[in-house]
């Protein structure tokens, strides 16, 4: 799963983090004025480091989603399809030749059956929505 994270991503995260504790050691010396009141630049800064981190964790965690969908795809049988009108859909119903053991030679004829329901209007979508019904039926069927 790590490789799979772009390192500059890891990078901006350590980056972020540092400067959101070199803020909070700052904080301690600079957190209140002379006079006891807070000094509102030290947490305009504080906001600003948690937003970046924030945004950085966020990316993050979009990519290793998607390295679980993609995974999850090459562990299940079935097709990933597409309408040519920009709706996806995963299917494991239909029929295709056996492969040879080095492949596919020649063309082949692939079908597939896909409910009107299945089609979904993104790729993301399309797995998210199989693997929670490949779920439900592994419920269903008590596996």
């Amino acid at each position: 799963m790590k490789e799979f994270v772009d390192r500059s991503l890891v990078n901006r995260e350590m980056k972020a983090r540092r400067y959101l504790e070199s803020i909070s050691s700052a904080a301690e010396q600079k957190y209140f004025f002379e006079d006891g009141f807070p000094n509102p630049n030290i947490h305009k800064d504080a906001a600003a480091a948690l937003e970046v981190f924030d945004a950085i964790r966020a990316e993050r965690d979009s990519l290793l989603l998607d390295k679980e969908r993609l995974d999850w795809v090459q562990n299940h049988f079935g097709n990933l399809l597409n309408d040519d009108g920009g709706r996806w859909a995963f299917s494991d119903c239909g029929s295709q030749p056996i492969p040879e053991e080095e492949g596919f030679l020649e063309p082949v004829i692939i079908s597939s059956f896909v409910l009107p329901k299945e089609w979904k209007k993104s790729v993301r979508d399309a797995i998210d929505s199989a693997r929670e019904n490949s779920i439900a039926m592994d419920i269903d069927s008590g596996i």
